[in-house]
């Protein structure tokens, strides 16, 4: 049976020394409540209509021992928000919550949908207050659980949202996986002009992704092929954004990219070089 990623319970692990110095310095564990209610309530002095106003890309931790959340807000207000387990080389995704927040001066709020790894679909709600380009925090309630979150702007020397997005940072070999059920293995090759095509055998990509002007995001479009693709994938044309950082070992380049299907599918491709 299906579960919500909210209601399972994660065990706790050591974190290693380099990797906590870094979330102590991007503030990855925000300022949310420790009884789970978490400090956004989507109104009140800052929840005066204002779009765009919560964009960027934060590097999120829900509490109580939850996964990491790596939450891309567009200047349009949609919501990427990918959990995942974040390590000092790697970042391994197991859910996705995407769809159209709304921005408040200091607010940020959305019913969205989210998409599992081993498939399913729920609704997720959030509800948050922010510091524009600086940190994020609130809650995030599913089927009537509600847990608290909080994060920051991933450091400048890893990322930075308000630089606009070149090709060239895209472009390369990216060997890695899709979030789909079967944790299916693809390498894809991006040329400097955007083509997106499949290297590897296995289900096959292909596409066109365009660099943003503005901020540091990609819009990609995509199409993937016949079997071996999981059938919820199988010849189907998907709408994605991609995000290029460095992971906190400060030597790791890694690419996500969620994508969807429309409003019943969901996926992630995550790869490292």
């Amino acid at each position: 049976m299906w579960r919500p990623i909210l209601g399972k319970k994660f065990i706790s692990v050591l974190v290693p020394a380099a990797l906590a110095v870094f979330l102590i310095l991007t503030g990855g564990c925000g300022a949310y409540n420790a009884n789970g209610s978490g400090s956004g309530s989507g109104s009140g002095s800052g929840s005066g209509s204002s779009p765009g106003a919560a964009q960027g890309f934060y590097d999120c931790t829900l509490q109580q021992g939850g996964p990491d959340m790596e939450t891309l807000i567009l200047p349009s207000d949609v919501f990427y928000g990918v959990f995942g387990t974040l390590a000092l080389s790697s970042f391994t995704p197991s859910a996705l919550v995407t769809g159209q927040g709304a921005s408040g001066t200091s607010t940020y709020t959305g019913s969205f949908t989210e998409y599992l790894a081993s498939g399913g679909s729920a609704t997720a709600t959030v509800s948050a207050t922010d510091v524009p380009v600086s940190s994020i925090s609130g809650t995030i309630t599913e089927n009537g659980v509600k847990i608290g979150f909080g994060g920051a702007v991933w450091p400048s020397t890893a990322y930075s949202f308000s630089t606009p997005a070149a090709i060239t940072t895209l472009a390369g070999v990216w060997s890695g996986t899709l979030m789909d059920g079967a944790n299916s293995q693809v390498t894809l090759s991006i040329s400097t002009s955007g083509s997106v095509t499949t290297t590897s055998t296995g289900c096959q990509v292909t596409g066109t992704a365009t660099a943003n002007t503005t901020d540091n995001f990609f819009t990609i479009n995509l199409k993937f092929g016949q079997s071996p693709c999981v059938a919820e994938l199988a010849n189907q044309n998907a709408t994605a954004v991609a995000v290029v950082f460095l992971l906190p070992d400060g030597a790791t380049t890694q690419l996500l990219m969620p994508a969807t299907i429309g409003s019943t599918v969901g996926t992630v491709f995550s790869a490292q070089r």
